[in-house]
């Protein structure tokens, strides 16, 4: 889907082959998708940054935490089961 291809992303016994766990999604991904359920309009212009943290091994279940300022700015986390941290999306809309 992103043209990436690292093994990593591809399959888990080419992601086991490089020392993964098995396959991992590919981080960008995690984040467009974060970003698509977070963005009341998704044409209107934002700033966004996002921060990795641990790799998602799939298959993977990742729950998505969201926090509001009064600014209407969010901070999004994904965090995994065990309560591993796997990414940190900050979003703001622009005027």
């Amino acid at each position: 889907m992103s043209g990436d291809v690292n093994p990593i992303h591809l399959s888990t016994p080419s992601a086991r082959a490089l020392g993964m766990k098995g396959m991992i999604a590919h981080g960008m991904y995690a984040a467009s998708r974060t970003l698509s359920e977070i963005a009341d309009d998704a044409s209107a212009p934002c700033s966004w940054t996002v921060e990795f943290g641990a790799p998602i091994v799939l298959p993977a279940e990742v729950s998505i935490w969201r926090v509001l300022d009064a600014e209407a700015a969010m901070s999004v986390r994904g965090v995994g089961r065990s309560g591993r941290l796997h990414f940190a999306v900050e979003h703001s809309p622009r005027p």
